[in-house]
C-alpha cells in the first residue's frame, strides 16, 4: 500500500507541474526507519538482513521511477538519505553506501546527503576523508547533492574541489535570501 501511495504522490506532483520529486529517506523518517537495524525490528521480508531492509526503499524508488518515466516531459527523481546514525547499533555508513550503489543502478537522477555539516567525518567507518567525499567516490556515476552548513563562497569552493555536483542550501537562504 505505501509503495502505491508514493506512486500516487508522484503522479500528483507531475499533474501539478512539478519538475521532479525527492524521496525522503533521511532524518529518521519512514524509509530510514526501515533501513536502520535499530528501528526495524521486523521479522518478515522487510526486516533483519541488510538485503531485506533495502527492500522497501528500492520498491518505492522503482514505483516512483515508473511514474516519472510515464511523464511527457523530463521529470527528476532524487533520493535523500542520512549517511549514518549516531546511536550504537544504528545505521552504518557501509549500509547506506550499499543502498546508494543499488539506487545508482535504477537509475535515480541524483542522491542527496543530509549532513550536520558538509565536512563531517564518518562515525561508523574509519576514514580521514569527509563522508561526502567517500560517497561521491563510491557512486561517481550519479550526481551527489550535499547539504549541511554551506554558508560561504569558501564552502562552495571546497565542495567544488571535492567534485560535488549539487549543493543544497536551506538555512543560509532563509537568513539572507539575496
Amino acid at each position: 500500500m505505501i509503495i502505491e501511495q508514493f506512486g500516487q504522490a508522484t503522479r500528483r506532483a507531475m499533474a501539478a507541474g512539478f519538475d521532479g520529486v525527492e524521496i525522503h529517506g533521511a532524518n529518521h523518517f519512514l524509509l530510514q526507519q526501515f533501513m536502520s537495524p535499530l528501528t526495524n525490528r521486523r521479522t518478515d521480508s522487510y526486516g533483519g538482513s541488510l538485503v531485506n531492509r533495502l527492500r522497501l526503499p528500492i520498491q518505492i524508488v522503482r514505483r516512483v521511477l515508473q511514474e516519472a518515466q510515464s511523464s511527457q516531459r523530463p521529470f527528476v527523481v532524487g533520493y535523500r538519505l542520512s549517511p549514518e546514525e549516531r546511536l550504537t547499533g544504528g545505521l552504518e555508513l557501509s549500509d547506506q553506501l550499499f543502498l546508494m550503489r543499488c539506487l545508482a543502478t535504477l537509475p535515480v537522477d541524483y542522491l542527496s546527503l543530509s549532513l550536520h555539516h558538509y565536512w563531517q567525518l564518518p562515525l561508523t567507518l574509519k576514514s580521514p576523508r569527509p563522508t561526502a567525499v567517500l560517497a561521491n567516490r563510491f557512486i561517481p556515476q550519479v550526481p551527489l547533492m550535499v547539504a549541511g552548513k554551506v554558508v560561504s563562497r569558501r564552502d562552495l569552493n571546497q565542495l567544488a574541489d571535492w567534485q560535488i555536483e549539487l549543493v543544497g542550501v536551506g538555512r543560509a537562504l532563509l537568513r539572507d535570501p539575496q
